[in-house]
């Protein structure tokens, strides 16, 4: 695992550096905008994204208690600004549900079978994109940046709070896994992120996507990767 981790952060250092290298020799002035962004409004500069995108959560302190890493599909969409431009903000928003239990004192994703808790949770990822053209119908987009994950549970469908729990009453779980999506600030993530898009004949962008997630706290304190999140799928452009 530590090397994976390492392989991460060298993700994340190299991204950036490699689009500008690109950048330099590949961009054309007839794919990407050559002039400042800033003689647009922002709307008029802005391009906004949707995807399909399955998100793996890893979860490596399961000790047989809770359930696999789990597998959501995400709500996703977003916004680029300045469109067409070398360099770009693009913020965006999943949105997903899963399942929790508490097994000893401590939180774990769930099975259906093994619920305690439902989770909504919504991931705000604000990385900057580098992007360089290629053959003129292709870009290149590599990012990093900073992903904050806000999650709430309430009782899970078919189960009544009052029902016996781990740590007491099945509400009492509720509280105590909504209390540690935010312990030691492990809700914030570096996000790093490649895609390459092809343009259609209509001006959308469409291609594959696949980003990382990685826990800032839990990979500096403990080194390891639980609550990774891995993501791949189709981006669209419009």
């Amino acid at each position: 695992m530590k090397k994976i981790a390492f392989v991460f952060l060298l993700l994340l250092i190299f991204f950036p550096l490699a689009s500008q290298t690109t950048g330099t020799d590949s961009v054309t002035e007839s794919d990407l905008v050559t002039e400042s962004p800033f003689e647009k409004s922002f709307f008029e500069a802005t391009d906004f994204f949707v995807g399909f995108t399955p998100l793996a959560y890893i979860s490596t302190e399961n000790d047989n208690k809770g359930g696999p890493s789990s597998i959501v599909y995400p709500l996703y969409l977003g916004i680029a600004w300045p469109r067409d431009y070398w360099i770009s903000i693009q913020p965006s928003l999943k949105i997903f549900t899963d399942y929790y239990l508490v097994s000893e004192g401590k939180v774990y994703p769930a099975e259906i079978e093994n619920r305690t808790g439902l989770g909504f949770s919504f991931l705000l990822n604000v990385p900057v994109v580098f992007q360089a053209n290629f053959w003129d119908k292709s870009n290149l987009k590599l990012s990093a940046g900073i992903a904050l994950l806000f999650r709430f549970a309430v009782t899970a469908p078919g189960i009544d709070s009052n029902e016996a729990g781990d740590s007491g009453k099945v509400s009492d779980d509720i509280s105590l896994i909504n209390s540690s999506f935010y312990e030691g600030a492990k809700f914030i993530y570096f996000s790093t992120s490649a895609d390459w898009m092809f343009t259609l004949n209509n001006g959308m962008q469409i291609g594959p996507e696949i980003s990382f997630y990685i826990p800032v706290i839990t990979l500096a304190s403990e080194f390891s990767l639980n609550g990774t999140m891995i993501s791949c799928g189709v981006k669209l452009f419009f």
